[in-house]
């Protein structure tokens, strides 16, 4: 039921609202209306899962030395807004920010994320240190 109103929620958002077609040569305010747009369902959608991770049902335990218990709906939630939001962020940008940039940035974002995931989920030891690393890569080339 949740996430069914959830998506009937993001899809009347998008529906009554502007569009993200408008791209970046649009005026400011038009820009503006589709950044919150956007944000306001990556609201409700990171919502939606803050309510599921105060639950058991996605309680994941990883095996470490210690005991260590993930709430496996962060990493989906992480991986599902924070690109998102990064291309809200080029959206704001306008005609100074590179069209090429609105899959560049939320595709980089997502790897970076993933590599978070990945380390996360290997051994303690070396392997968690190369996905940083790589993740650090990562993050370097969408920063500059």
């Amino acid at each position: 039921q949740g996430v069914a109103f959830l998506s009937l929620a993001i899809f009347l958002i998008f529906v009554n609202n502007a569009k993200v077609g408008v791209g970046s040569k649009a005026p400011l305010e038009t820009r503006y209306q589709t950044a919150i747009t956007i944000s306001t369902a990556v609201c409700l959608f990171s919502g939606f899962f803050n309510i599921l991770q105060m639950t058991g049902l996605d309680d994941f335990d990883l095996p470490r030395s210690t005991s260590f218990t993930l709430d496996l709906s962060r990493p989906v939630e992480w991986l599902m807004t924070c690109p998102v939001l990064q291309l809200v962020l080029v959206i704001l940008g306008g005609t100074r920010i590179p069209s090429y940039r609105k899959f560049m940035m939320p595709l980089l974002c997502a790897a970076n994320l993933l590599c978070g995931v990945a380390a996360m989920f290997s051994e303690e030891g070396a392997m968690q240190w190369v996905w940083f690393v790589f993740s650090c890569i990562i993050w370097m080339i969408y920063t500059y």
